[in-house]
């Protein structure tokens, strides 16, 4: 198997505070982690062992990405393997401001979502 487990899914946040109550207040999910990173804030919840992201993002956001990770081994070797076997990517594997190394991914219907280095998953204990 490629993918080692899924990761997380990100969401945007026009009001970072009004999502950050609403995961942890309304839902009572538990905050995992919450910080500052050269991206922007953030905050982790735990949804029964599957990670939601939770990131401050108040410029446009137009992208269709669906916000789902999924936890790898190597971006880059699966990367090489995929592309030469026609698979479409949206860029090229790049490390992001927030810690990881990542590739985003085109399916057939044009749905977007990311490899990650598994190694990210260890700033979360996931």
């Amino acid at each position: 198997m490629k993918i080692e487990k899924a990761g997380f899914i990100a969401f945007p946040a026009s009001n970072f505070e009004a999502s950050l109550r609403f995961y942890r207040d309304l839902l009572e999910l538990p905050l995992v982690k919450q910080g500052e990173d050269a991206f922007s804030r953030f905050a982790r919840f735990d949804c029964g062992g599957f990670g939601i992201h939770v990131y401050e993002w108040t410029k446009s956001f137009n992208r269709a990405h669906t916000g789902l990770q999924f936890y790898v081994k190597d971006v880059d070797a699966l990367y090489a393997e995929l592309k030469a076997q026609g698979v479409q990517f949206n860029g090229e594997v790049r490390d992001e401001p927030w810690g990881g190394r990542v590739v985003t991914v085109r399916d057939p219907d044009g749905n977007l979502f990311d490899l990650l280095n598994a190694e990210y998953a260890e700033q979360f204990g996931a």
